[in-house]
């Protein structure tokens, strides 16, 4: 159960001090919408909690355990995420630009659409990741792994993935124009082009 409510988070933005909630109880609370821009929810549990649509701007959410979080259209622009737990969230047209994702696990997370340009994510874990249509270009995947990732019609255009573990992803109508692929593994990735409904869903989506 969790330790605080939403109620009394609102109260904490409405005295216009910075939110500090290091190791916090916040799983499966409804914190959608919220501004919470610069909080330190570091270390915290948000297993299922609803972030749709919130403001994490240059918030600290390192070590987190966010599995299964729904953080649809969340704006986590330079938000801190490194070696938080993500598995299973939904990601879905975040905006992360330049966000600290390194050694995140985002293994069968929802990236679909998300704005990931110009983030670290060095070392992170995407394993089954959806990642199709996503803007990654810029960003650092160097060490990651996106083994059987879906990456269909995703922007990797000048990303860094040396040493990247590609291993049966999908690049079906990837972009990855000015790449870094030194020493990527990609056995078994799919290249060509992509699906005929993959753009009418993306465009839908």
């Amino acid at each position: 159960m969790a330790s605080i409510t939403r109620e009394q988070i609102e109260s904490l933005i409405k005295s216009k001090k910075r939110i500090v909630l290091i190791g916090q109880d916040l799983q499966k609370l409804n914190l959608s919408r919220l501004d919470l821009s610069n909080a330190d929810l570091s270390a915290s549990i948000l297993i299922d909690t609803d972030l749709s649509g919130t403001t994490l701007r240059s918030a600290d959410l390192s070590e987190c355990d966010l599995r299964s979080a729904i953080l649809y259209g969340a704006d986590l622009r330079n938000a801190n995420l490194s070696l938080a737990r993500l598995t299973s969230a939904d990601l879905s047209k975040a905006d992360l630009r330049d966000a600290n994702l390194s050694e995140t696990n985002l293994g069968d997370a929802n990236l679909i659409k998300a704005n990931l340009n110009g983030a670290n994510l060095q070392k992170a874990d995407l394993l089954k990741a959806s990642m199709s249509g996503a803007d990654l270009s810029k960003a650092n995947l160097s060490n990651a792994s996106l083994m059987a990732a879906d990456l269909i019609m995703a922007n990797l255009n000048g990303a860094n993935l040396t040493e990247a573990n590609l291993t049966k992803a999908d690049l079906r109508g990837t972009d990855i124009r000015n790449a870094k692929l030194d020493r990527a593994k990609l056995d078994g990735a799919v290249r060509g082009a992509p699906p005929a409904e993959a753009k009418d869903i993306l465009e839908d989506y």
